[in-house]
């Protein structure tokens, strides 16, 4: 809720990477997610569709007499072909992004000398020098 009133606020594209695919959104994150809502419906029916003619060649290829080996070998192929693209736009649950680190900028991050704090006239540190590597 308020993190998607930031991104609207905020963002003017956003990047999903999707079964080893990058998809760019231009617009907030409303935008991305009706864009994202669409595209998937439409992935969807192309799965079904896909899926559905696979179930119709097996039949047929499983169910084809040998003299029709020319052609059945053909459409064998095709079934191959049609079941490994349905395996590559297989959902994947998890992927693994490695970002690493980046170099050192310095070995200090922090250095102070001789402060001195105090409120009104009682001073509670005088003369602190340290360094936060």
């Amino acid at each position: 809720t308020h993190d998607r009133y930031f991104l609207d606020h905020v963002a003017e594209w956003i990047a999903e990477v999707d079964r080893g695919h990058l998809y760019p959104y231009e617009g907030n994150y409303s935008t991305y997610l009706e864009t994202k809502e669409k595209r998937l419906e439409v992935q969807g029916k192309k799965d079904a569709k896909r899926a559905k003619i696979l179930e119709k060649e097996l039949d047929w290829v499983l169910s084809s007499p040998n003299a029709r080996q020319a052609k059945n070998k053909a459409r064998l192929a095709r079934y191959e072909e049609l079941a490994a693209e349905a395996e590559r736009n297989r959902k994947i649950d998890t992927a693994e992004i490695n970002i690493p680190p980046g170099p050192r900028l310095g070995n200090v991050v922090l250095e102070a000398n001789h402060l001195t704090k105090g409120f009104g006239d009682r001073v509670l540190i005088k003369d602190l020098s340290f360094t936060l590597p």
